[in-house]
C-alpha cells in the first residue's frame, strides 16, 4: 500500500482517472444525476500515525461537466470531480486524514482539506436596482473579502444583462433585479463551498483550465433558503476563468468566475451559466478526442433533456420552436448542416436570423439547435438567440 500526502481532490482525480470514467459502475448516471457513487473510508490520525476516534465514510460526488471558455468565445468543457467537503471537525491533535478506497491508501495533511467547520450564517444582503422587483435573482459571494467589491461585480452583471434581451425588454426590465448575498471569505480566494479558486489566469488559444467548481450538493444545502425557485449564481473571486451551470430540478446553483481575458467579459460567462439554471441546454459539441475516446461518453450519450432549445429532430416543424421557424420544412435533414455552417452567413443579406434546425447541440453532432449563434453556444455573440429569449421572457415576465 502506498502512502502519500496530497490534497483530497488530487487523490480523487488520480484515483478515478477520467479516461476510464465511462466504464466505472460507480459513476453510472441518469441524465445529469449520479446514482451510485464511491465511498471513501477515513480515519483521523495524529502526527505519529496513531488513530484518533472511530473510522467514518465520505460519499464522493460523481463528475460534473465544468465549462472552459476560449478567448475567442468558443466553449469547451471538462469533467471534474467536486472537492468533497468533510463535515466532521478534525479532533484535537489531528495532523493527517487516512483515506482508503478499493485497497488504495493515502495520508492527507489536515491543512490541505476542505472542512465544513460551520454554517454560513445570515448574509449581508442588498438588492439591485432595488428590493421592489418581483424577480430578484440571487447572486452569492465566494472568495470575496470586501463587500463593496462583491456588490460592484453584481452591479456590473446587472448592467450587462439589462442591456440585452429579454432583460432589456418592457415587461422584464421593470420586474427583474439581482439580490447580492455576501459572506466574507476567511481570506481572498478561499471558498465557502470547496472550490479551488487559486491559480493563474489562462488566456491561451487552447481550452483554458476550468474553475474547479465546489461541491454542488453542499452549496445547494447551504444556500437553499436564499435561492429563487431553486436557482442562483455563485460568483467566484478567482483568477481562473470559467463556470458551471445550475440545475433547478436539483436546486444546484450555477457558478461563474469574475476573471476575464482581453476583449471578453466575465458577465457573458455568468449569463451563460444563468441560462442553464433557467433550463437552457448547451448548444455546442464536445468532439471525440482520439487520444481519450470515452472522455465525454456519459454526456454525449445521455438522453436529450426535452428542453426549449435543443432536440434531435431535423424537421423544424417537430421542434419546441416550430412556430418560430422561418425556413421551409426539410424533415430529412437539418436546415443547416455542420459542413454548411463553415461558410454560413447569418442573417442572410436583407433577412432576419434563420430559425430552423442547425446541426450540433447538446454535446453531439446529431443534436439540433434553433439558430446559428447564441450565448448558449458561443460567448462572442454576446446575446441569446430568439428561441432562448422567448423561454427566458416566459419565466421572468
Amino acid at each position: 500500500m502506498s502512502k502519500r500526502i496530497l490534497p483530497l481532490n488530487s487523490l480523487l482525480q488520480e484515483r478515478f482517472a477520467f479516461q476510464a470514467v465511462a466504464s466505472i459502475r460507480t459513476f453510472a448516471v441518469d441524465v445529469q444525476r449520479q446514482q451510485d457513487r464511491p465511498f471513501l473510508r477515513l480515519q483521523w490520525e495524529n502526527r505519529d500515525g496513531a488513530p484518533l476516534g472511530p473510522e467514518f465514510t465520505l460519499e464522493v460526488e460523481g463528475p460534473a461537466l465544468v465549462e472552459a471558455f476560449l478567448p475567442g468565445g468558443a466553449i469547451q468543457a471538462e469533467p471534474v470531480l467536486s472537492n468533497p467537503i468533510i463535515r466532521q471537525r478534525p479532533p484535537k491533535g489531528a495532523s493527517f486524514l487516512a483515506v482508503e478506497t478499493d485497497g488504495w491508501l493515502s495520508r492527507l495533511d489536515v491543512s490541505e482539506l476542505s472542512v465544513d467547520r460551520r454554517g454560513l450564517g445570515s448574509p449581508d444582503t442588498r438588492s439591485f436596482p432595488d428590493s421592489s422587483r418581483p424577480v430578484l435573482y440571487p447572486v452569492f459571494s465566494d472568495g470575496f473579502t470586501d463587500v463593496e467589491h462583491f456588490r460592484g461585480k453584481v452591479i456590473e452583471l446587472l448592467n450587462w444583462l439589462t442591456e440585452r434581451r429579454p432583460f432589456s425588454e418592457a415587461g422584464v426590465r421593470e420586474r427583474f433585479g439581482l439580490s447580492a448575498h455576501y459572506w466574507a471569505a476567511p481570506a481572498a480566494g478561499i471558498s465557502h463551498f470547496g472550490a479551488d479558486l487559486n491559480g493563474p489566469l489562462d488566456c491561451s488559444p487552447s481550452p483554458a483550465s476550468p474553475v474547479f467548481m465546489g461541491n454542488r450538493e453542499a452549496a445547494a444545502a447551504l444556500l437553499s433558503k436564499w435561492m429563487w425557485k431553486g436557482r442562483g449564481l455563485i460568483l467566484m473571486n478567482s483568477a481562473k476563468r470559467g463556470g458551471a451551470g445550475g440545475d433547478a430540478a436539483w436546486k444546484f446553483p450555477a457558478w461563474a468566475s469574475t476573471a476575464e481575458c482581453h476583449s471578453e467579459s466575465w458577465q457573458s460567462i455568468a449569463a451563460h451559466e444563468i441560462g442553464h439554471g433557467m433550463g437552457l441546454a448547451d448548444e455546442y459539441v464536445l468532439k471525440v478526442d482520439p487520444a481519450d475516446p470515452h472522455k465525454y461518453d456519459m454526456w454525449r450519450n445521455q438522453p436529450f433533456p426535452g428542453g426549449p432549445n435543443v432536440i434531435e429532430a431535423t424537421d423544424p416543424a417537430q421542434t419546441p420552436w416550430g412556430n418560430m421557424t422561418n425556413v421551409g420544412q426539410l424533415a430529412a435533414r437539418p436546415t443547416v448542416s455542420e459542413a454548411e455552417q463553415l461558410h454560413w452567413r447569418d442573417p442572410l443579406p436583407g433577412g432576419r436570423p434563420t430559425i430552423g434546425t442547425f446541426a450540433g447541440a447538446f454535446y453531439r453532432e446529431s443534436g439540433m439547435r434553433p439558430s446559428m449563434n447564441c450565448l448558449m453556444r458561443d460567448l462572442s455573440t454576446g446575446q441569446f438567440c430568439e428561441v432562448c429569449i422567448r423561454h427566458l421572457r416566459t419565466l421572468l415576465a
